[in-house]
């Protein structure tokens, strides 16, 4: 692992420049220079507002709402790429009231201030923390998306040339294969591939498969948090994917989900930036991108979360990065099925079949048996009723 890291890091340095074509920003932003400069003059912070879905039984409580919020400064050197923009929200406002703290699953929600009689696009709600009072949150800057965006390709792997070849134990490299498959092109070509972390619903946290499932995630440095259980009455919704509309992330979808959902950010043709933060941190990718539907959002004063669970499939999510996840509208996550047909002999015989798909992208991870394994052994838990 090590070793590992230490070849990613190196390497970087030496890249050479990677041309892409050229990508569309979001139609109108505040850039963090123009953002100083609109705070130098507002001591007591710049107006404005963020969309989120505050989430309900009706279809009409899915669509994003405004959320008051003031932007307070641009905080350097605290995040990731860089600043990022601390804000306070609105707390009178009664869907924070009602909720007490911002609420994960807002990560991505894109912040508006006016600016020249206009809205516009200053960053996408990105960072919270425990015990936070008074609304407060961070925000990564709209520019550290846009870039991203436009530094790495939607879809496909990419291969980089180096400034200058390299000589690792021995093997001469000249260029770097970014991607999700973790093979090479060629000799002196070296691959890297993304690391994970999870949440996760469908079998016990109790149980020894997940248990192993955790020891593989908890060594690659994932936080898990246990997901609920049993079959989504909303499975089949869909909707386009907007600014402050839901998106989901998942590495298996079915009898067994891995995954998680949050907000888009914008929409730009065929790609949609989201969560303004790194999920996992994954680079190049290929796992599923879902509609989310939001039940509500547990209040909190420490740790507000929203509650939901997976849509339709809508595209793949090709890009992890540090500014945000990227998912491509015109691409079908490459996956593999698990299916499992178990009879549990109790005093009444029970019958079940269980069937999970698994993102090609988790394989490539290491998670892909430990995965396998939690999808096979779902119904046995489910039909017996017991963890072990």
């Amino acid at each position: 692992m090590r070793r590992l890291i230490t070849l990613i890091i190196g390497l970087a340095m030496a890249f050479g420049t990677l041309s892409v074509p050229a990508q569309a920003a979001p139609p109108s932003i505040v850039g963090l220079d123009q953002l100083r400069t609109l705070l130098d003059g507002s001591p007591n912070g710049t107006p404005g507002y963020f969309l989120t879905v505050p989430g309900g039984p009706t279809l009409g409580q899915q669509s994003p709402v405004q959320v008051p919020m003031t932007v307070l400064a641009v905080a350097d050197r605290s995040g990731p790429d860089g600043a990022l923009i601390m804000f306070r929200a609105d707390m009178t406002d009664p869907l924070m009231s009602s909720i007490g703290n911002i609420a994960a699953g807002m990560s991505g929600s894109p912040l508006f201030i006016e600016d020249g009689g206009s809205d516009k696009m200053v960053g996408a709600l990105s960072y919270g923390y425990d015990f936070t009072i008074n609304g407060l949150g961070l925000a990564t800057p709209i520019e550290y998306m846009i870039a991203t965006q436009n530094e790495f390709p939607p879809a496909g792997s990419a291969t980089l040339a180096l400034d200058r070849t390299v000589v690792l134990e021995g093997r001469t490299i000249r260029s770097v294969r970014v991607g999700a498959t973790g093979r090479a092109a060629a000799a002196d070509t070296v691959s890297l591939r993304p690391l994970f972390g999870l949440q996760v619903s469908g079998v016990p946290a109790t149980s020894p498969a997940y248990k192993r499932f955790a020891r593989t995630a908890t060594s690659k440095g994932a936080l898990l948090l246990p997901g609920g259980d049993g079959p989504c009455t909303r499975a089949g919704f869909s909707a386009p994917y907007e600014p402050g509309g839901s998106v989901g992330v998942y590495f298996t979808t079915g009898a067994v989900e891995v995954g998680g959902y949050g907000t888009v950010t914008y929409v730009d043709g065929g790609t949609a930036m989201a969560f303004g933060h790194p999920m996992e941190w994954l680079g190049q990718t290929d796992l599923f991108a879902t509609n989310a539907w939001i039940s509500g959002i547990w209040g909190s004063s420490q740790a507000a979360f929203k509650v939901g669970c997976p849509g339709q499939l809508q595209g793949s999510l090709t890009q992890d990065r540090s500014a945000g996840v990227g998912v491509d509208l015109n691409a079908t996550t490459r996956s593999i099925p698990a299916t499992a047909d178990i009879t549990v002999a109790t005093a009444a015989t029970r019958s079940g079949t269980a069937a999970t798909d698994i993102a090609r992208g988790t394989f490539d991870a290491g998670y892909g048996p430990s995965a396998a394994e939690m999808a096979v052994v779902e119904p046995v838990y489910r039909l017996a009723n017991q963890a072990a």
